[in-house]
């Protein structure tokens, strides 16, 4: 679950890094949070934000518990430790599906998404696309590896042995 949780965080913030930090740098789109909420209700990936929160809380929570496990005042404050892991994604998930509704609420008719991400939207996505698929070869390159250092030390470990 660590390892999934790991793994799956870049690929869901790969869309949002693209979308706000490389479309700023490159284009001058200015990602406040009125207008980063507004591309995410216009282009209806608002879901895919809340899903950030899954992996990453998941991943750090479950690192965080390994450490923490052989301690006793963790196994003591075990019933609070795991309320707080219930509670804190819940509420952020609350806080931005109300910040969600304020954004619709101040606007009747949401805005057109920003004319430079319309006029860059292309290429935005060639970006996401490359490099979501560079990460997945990352991904398969070490795990190939891993496998190739496998098998060469197993044959070390069985010549030495005869």
């Amino acid at each position: 679950m660590r390892l999934w949780a790991g793994l799956s965080l870049p690929l869901l913030l790969i869309r949002h890094a693209v979308t706000t930090r490389l479309a700023s740098s490159l284009y001058g789109f200015e990602a406040d949070y009125e207008r980063v909420v507004n591309q995410l209700l216009t282009t209806g990936t608002q879901g895919l934000q809340l899903a950030l929160l899954a992996p990453g809380w998941i991943h750090g929570c479950l690192g965080l518990w390994f450490r923490l496990r052989h301690m006793r005042w963790a196994l003591r404050m075990k019933p609070v430790l795991f309320t707080s892991v219930i509670m804190l994604p819940l509420l952020s998930a609350v806080g931005f599906v109300r910040m969600m509704r304020t954004v619709e609420a101040k606007r009747a008719i949401l805005a057109a998404p920003d004319p430079k991400l319309i006029a860059h939207q292309l290429t935005l996505n060639a970006w996401r696309h490359d490099l979501v698929a560079l990460y997945l070869a990352l991904i398969v390159g070490a795990f190939v590896a891993g496998q190739l250092r496998n098998g060469i030390e197993r044959r070390r470990l069985r010549g030495s042995s005869i």
